[in-house]
């Protein structure tokens, strides 16, 4: 029996990516350990430990008047249980999987204090964004960026046996710019569910957009581009935001005038998002590219929509135009102005849109967790 060692500086409850490996690991017969932010998932059987975290005044104090390595050891190092670093230095762990980059330096401490005792383990480093791409506000420069260069910097200097990422665009783009190793393929796509397609007739085309509202989540535009359509679209939102934001954007609604087009669905939770937006016809994964990272993205959004055997109008991101284009999904925008978004919803049509639905339900056996699941075993953990 492996056993695995599963690592994530987030609230893996809530954490889907992380969640399914979690659920990959235990049905493949072996058993994981998990450390995380939070509560204990509900579906883990192995041990949870819980990271610390410090008060905001003294996160802020660190982030802003100290070094990053001084930093690092007070909001990571000093908040893992004790017994996690009796568990590891003795070997207990087969495999010790990391997501992100919080946790590469520590893994270079627990490999010097491994060696010293004459065990090994197979590591492996999971990097769902393209890292150097990533770009935020203004609190993001003055909290984040320094730090997020500095756990790079030490991946760069950190040897894995394994790497993996969520599409061959980002693995050729650390590749390309940092030399890094070819990377596995890990998609974040739920799980393949029986559903027969139905075909529809009604003029009215339903769009969706489900999910995060923050940063680089164009929700006003998709309403202007509904008011200057003269596609006949409605627009659904099933927002992951607050009440004052939900309150602001139906505001907007009605100064536009289209509050009668505009429909809003409570959010559901994450493993319900699929059977729940098969009512609508077309997801909205059109994310301008404020930064490199979100350009090469491929959203869990994407992957929801084919999954609830939806068409999708996307950008010219490449990580999903491949997808798209090889799958004959949906239609891709030719830039990424208001103009355009505009122009692709005139150009909507039944016909095309039952097509793009039917290739959708067609390939979501291809486009599910299951290829992903044999990937992340065989390949990354290395169990099969």
């Amino acid at each position: 029996m492996v056993r695995v060692l599963d690592v994530s500086y987030s609230p893996v409850s809530r954490d889907p990516r992380v969640l399914r490996q979690i659920d990959w690991i235990q049905n493949s017969g072996s058993t994981v350990d998990v450390v995380g932010l939070g509560s204990k998932p509900n579906s883990l059987d192995g041990e949870f430990f819980e990271i610390g975290v410090p008060s905001i005044f003294k996160r802020i104090s660190l982030y802003l008047l100290t070094t990053n390595s001084y930093r690092y050891r007070k909001l990571i190092l000093d908040q893992l249980p004790p017994l996690l670093k009796t568990k590891v230095t003795a070997g207990h762990y087969d495999i010790i999987h990391l997501n992100d980059l919080e946790f590469v330096p520590w893994i270079k401490q627990v490999q010097i204090s491994v060696d010293s005792t004459c065990s090994s383990f197979r590591s492996a480093i999971d990097l769902h964004e393209y890292f150097p791409g990533v770009k935020g506000g203004i609190i993001w420069k003055i909290f984040i960026k320094r730090f997020s260069q500095w756990l790079f910097r030490e991946l760069l200097e950190t040897n894995f046996d394994c790497y993996s990422t969520v599409s061959k665009e980002i693995s050729v783009a650390y590749s390309t710019n940092f030399g890094m190793p070819e990377m596995e393929v890990i998609w974040n796509s739920p799980e393949f569910f029986e559903s027969a397609f139905s075909e529809r007739s009604n003029s009215e085309i339903k769009l969706i957009y489900h999910g995060n509202s923050g940063k680089g989540r164009p929700i006003a535009l998709y309403m202007r581009a509904l008011r200057l359509s003269s596609s006949p679209v409605s627009l659904n939102l099933m927002l992951t935001s607050g009440k004052y934001y939900r309150k602001s954007m139906q505001f907007y609604s009605y100064l536009l005038g289209i509050s009668d087009r505009v429909h809003w669905h409570d959010p559901v939770p994450v493993s319900q998002i699929s059977r729940s937006i098969q009512p609508f016809d077309v997801e909205l994964v059109w994310l301008p590219p404020i930064s490199e990272s979100l350009h090469l993205s491929l959203a869990n959004k994407f992957f929801e929509a084919i999954q609830g055997r939806l068409a999708v109008i996307i950008g010219q991101s490449p990580s999903m135009v491949s997808l798209v284009d090889e799958f004959q999904l949906g239609v891709v925008t030719r830039g990424w102005t208001l103009s355009d978004l505009v122009k692709t919803l005139d150009g909507l049509n039944r016909d095309d849109v039952e097509r793009w639905r039917n290739n959708s339900s067609n390939s979501a056996k291809i486009l599910s967790s299951d290829s992903s699941r044999a990937t992340f075993l065989s390949s990354v953990i290395a169990i099969a």
